[in-house]
This record gives C-alpha cells, sequence and structure tokens, in this order.
C-alpha cells in the first residue's frame, strides 16, 4: 500500500476581525494569540494558544471569559479569515464563609473558575461535593448553599459552609457470624 501525498500550498491567514469585548486592545489580542497576516492558518496550534489565553484570563479572575474562533476559507483555499469573538466578562470571586474548607481542596470542591463558568448547575454541583466531602468524613448534617451575586461588573459566589457536629462509631456488633470470632 503506497501513498502519494501532494500537500500544495499552506492556506495563508487574511483579515483578522475582532468582535466582542476581549478586555484588551485588538493589537494585543492578537499578539497574544500569535497570529499575523499571511502567516501560515496552524489549526491544532491556534487552539493551543486560545486554551492557553482563557487559562491565563482566568487565573486573573475572568472565570467567564469566552474566546471562539471562526475560520472563513477563500474558493481557492489559498487564504483564511478569521472572526475572532472575544468576551473577558466579570471578575468571578468565589468565597467560603463559615467553616473552613482546605485551601487545597477549593478548586477541585467548586471548579468555577476552572470550568470557566458560574452557571446554576455548577454551583449546585459544587454546594453538593463540599457537603459529600465533609459527610465522608463524619459531619453527617453538612450543609454549603451558595449565592451568586452580581455588583459593579463583579460576580461574586458564596458558600456558606455548616459542617455540623461530627459523628463518630461508638461501638459495633456483629450478630449472625458464628465462624468468625467478634473481633475478626
Amino acid at each position: 500500500l503506497a501513498f502519494h501525498i501532494e500537500a500544495g500550498a499552506r492556506a495563508r491567514l487574511g483579515r483578522l476581525d475582532i468582535e466582542g469585548t476581549p478586555g484588551v486592545a485588538p493589537a494585543e489580542l492578537l499578539a497574544r494569540l500569535e497570529l499575523a497576516q499571511g502567516q501560515p492558518y496552524e489549526r491544532d496550534r491556534l487552539t493551543a494558544r486560545i486554551e492557553r489565553e482563557l487559562e491565563s484570563q482566568r487565573k486573573a479572575g475572568y472565570g467567564e471569559a469566552r474566546l471562539a474562533v471562526q475560520p472563513v476559507f477563500s474558493a481557492d483555499g489559498k487564504t483564511v479569515d478569521l472572526r475572532i469573538t472575544a468576551m473577558r466578562g466579570p471578575v468571578v470571586r468565589v468565597v467560603f464563609t463559615g467553616d473552613t474548607v482546605p485551601a487545597d481542596r477549593r478548586d477541585d470542591l467548586a471548579p468555577v473558575l476552572r470550568e470557566g463558568t458560574t452557571d446554576e448547575d455548577l454551583l449546585e454541583d459544587s454546594s453538593n461535593r463540599i457537603e459529600t466531602w465533609f459527610r465522608n468524613q463524619g459531619y453527617r448534617d453538612a450543609a454549603a448553599p451558595h449565592t451568586r451575586d452580581e455588583k459593579g461588573g463583579e460576580v461574586l459566589i458564596t458558600f456558606a459552609v455548616r459542617k455540623g457536629q461530627q459523628y463518630r462509631v461508638d461501638s459495633v456488633d456483629v450478630a449472625g457470624a458464628g465462624e468468625l470470632p467478634p473481633a475478626d
């Protein structure tokens, strides 16, 4: 089996249009994405740079940042115009009040910034994860209701954590295991 491949000319970038509210100057966004007219269109590399930029935005607190690129190929396939839609969104802060949630567990229990959304489903799942985490440690009545408040360009997510009393095993009675001693 033999393949004969003729790659042909690489498609080059044409127009680079930015729509939306990227939060930075268009030239800066293009520089961050390493895009310039005339360079080869490399979809996989561009996708990786978009993910890197979104991660940077989320680390800066812009938990709902969005960035999408739509390529439009010319009829001859030699050029690709890119329509870049960017939305920085508000600063998102996640706060835990009440009982302490260990700092090294917060991002796993409430992955708001990592997931890039503050939708109600994720917030409910986060409340449930926090409650389950404490219940697995013996806090049967653990609760972690959340609130979402938006003011002055900021979204504040608050988890009011109440772990309650910790329950411990007092004694264990084994019945019906005649072949084994109770200690086993």
